[in-house]
């Protein structure tokens, strides 16, 4: 009995190609369960991001032309987007006027105005 044994190759299966087996048997059947995921497709590159919004501003007498997220706050697009880095971030919070730039005539906190809210 003991000569059968040698003869024949090793049929055990060890547990990493057990896991690997179950993980991809796994991965095989969830794709085939969902809905639509052989039809789902990328947007075309043409249709604009809705979350992004060109804005027209008015700095220091030069005109300036980018597009940017509707979340950007005007501190944001002078020192990121513009490079100009004379307004300064304090407290994000109204209180210290770190970030104070004259909008149109009057003083705003920059730090909470959207730069959309600058065009112009």
């Amino acid at each position: 009995m003991a000569d059968d044994d040698r003869d024949t190759p090793n049929q055990s299966v060890s547990r990493r190609a057990f896991l690997k087996g179950g993980a991809v048997a796994t991965g095989a059947l969830s794709a085939s369960l969902i809905p639509g995921a052989a039809d789902a497709q990328l947007p075309d590159a043409t249709e604009p991001d809705p979350h992004r919004t060109t804005v027209e501003l008015t700095v220091n007498g030069v005109a300036y032309r980018k597009e940017i997220s509707n979340r950007t706050t005007l501190l944001q697009f002078l020192r990121e987007d513009l490079k100009l880095t004379g307004t300064k971030m304090g407290c994000d919070r109204l209180q210290c006027g770190a970030c104070t730039v004259i909008l149109n005539g009057r003083t705003v906190y920059s730090c909470t105005t959207l730069a959309l809210e600058a065009t112009g």
